[in-house]
């Protein structure tokens, strides 16, 4: 059986999970009349309620009331996923003075950008 893409994508699905759990809103900027929030996505699934974080952030600057001026998906950094796949045996020959290994062996490493979600707003006038 071969299990290297398993394990790949069980690793990435353990890590997309983890990143976005793991965070919630916060404040890329904070001024007397105009802020950004930032969040890791634009959604409301449950359980990552990002766009619910964000507003209670930004009522809770202005809670006189807040316009949104521009929301935008901002690149924040890469992450890159490497994973080797082993297909073959190894075969050791004169009582373990020679080790032939039969097999192939395939690495793949993917590069990706990790984004957040930033909400640009400002005091409502």
């Amino acid at each position: 059986m071969n299990r290297g893409p398993v394990m790949l994508s069980l690793a990435l699905v353990v890590t997309v999970v983890g990143l976005s759990g793991c965070q919630s809103a916060r404040y890329v900027l904070r001024e007397s009349d105009r802020g950004i929030v930032a969040i890791p996505a634009n959604t409301n699934i449950w359980p990552w309620k990002h766009r619910d974080d964000a507003e209670k952030l930004m009522k809770q600057h202005f809670p006189e009331g807040y316009q949104i001026d521009r929301e935008v998906e901002e690149v924040v950094g890469k992450t890159t996923t490497s994973g080797e796949d082993t297909d073959g045996q190894t075969v050791q020959l004169a009582e373990g003075l020679v080790t032939l290994d039969t097999g192939q062996r395939r690495s793949t490493s993917t590069t990706t950008d990790v984004t957040e979600y930033r909400i640009e707003y400002s005091r409502d006038e």
